[in-house]
């Protein structure tokens, strides 16, 4: 009797191993597994967010890190394809100092020198904004516009002149980017722009110099404005 009733518990316990419970028990460590991949997600997303670069500027722009490991070769010498573009640090729309070569490190840099008096400048900077280019042969570029409005490259409008064809200012970057703001590109006006046009000997405007990511020039303007734009289609 006492043998049957061993036998028995033994076998009651071997069912309670196999039972429900115990694998509801291992649903339960599976569950804890699955907090542990929920927190791995969220620690995925603190991942992400690191990585995610967050700019230093108030209007948005990019902050490379790698800025300043390229060499400023300053306003000395002549524009040539090449070289390495001036370090240009001017004010914005945002009423803040904007430092060239945060743009760099990515997308290649399609600098675009204005007036503000100037018609075809203006025509340009409409075009930008979805405008009819016709009048200044732009029909041919509207990749460059889409690749603009995608971030694939970054254009950069740099102010030289205000209405009265005085050296432009905070007064006039507001007004321009009031007729003309482009939420990805910045206008950017000050002394560094002054010299960068003395520079480069504008032989027209708008004038077009296209950058490297390393700030290294492509092309610039030295004859007919449109050759740049070719060499930034060509680029994308």
């Amino acid at each position: 009797m006492r043998r049957r009733l061993l036998l028995l518990l033994s076998l009651a316990l071997l069912i309670a191993a196999c039972s429900p419970t115990i694998r509801r028990g291992r649903g339960g460590d599976d569950d804890d597994s699955a907090g542990d991949d929920d927190d791995a997600v969220d620690d995925d997303d603190d991942a992400t967010d690191d990585d995610d670069a967050v700019s230093e500027y108030a209007c948005g722009w990019p902050s490379w890190a790698g800025a300043d490991d390229i060499e400023d070769p300053g306003f000395g010498g002549s524009i040539a394809v090449g070289e390495t573009y001036p370090r240009v640090r001017a004010d914005d729309q945002c009423g803040e100092e904007v430092d060239l070569y945060d743009f760099g490190g990515g997308p290649p840099i399609l600098v675009v020198v204005y007036a503000a008096w100037s018609w075809p400048d203006r025509a340009m900077a409409e075009w930008l904004l979805g405008g009819d280019g016709s009048s200044m042969g732009l029909d041919d570029y509207e990749d460059v516009r889409d690749a603009v409005n995608s971030g694939d490259l970054h254009w950069v409008s740099m102010l030289y002149h205000g209405v009265e064809s005085e050296p432009a200012d905070s007064n006039d970057v507001d007004k321009w980017h009031d007729e003309f703001g482009h939420s990805a590109v910045p206008v950017l006006a000050g002394d560094d722009v002054a010299s960068a046009a003395e520079w480069q000997e504008l032989v027209s405007i708008p004038n077009l110099t296209l950058l490297d990511s390393d700030m290294t020039v492509l092309d610039w303007t030295s004859g007919a404005w449109t050759a740049v734009l070719d060499s930034a289609q060509n680029a994308l």
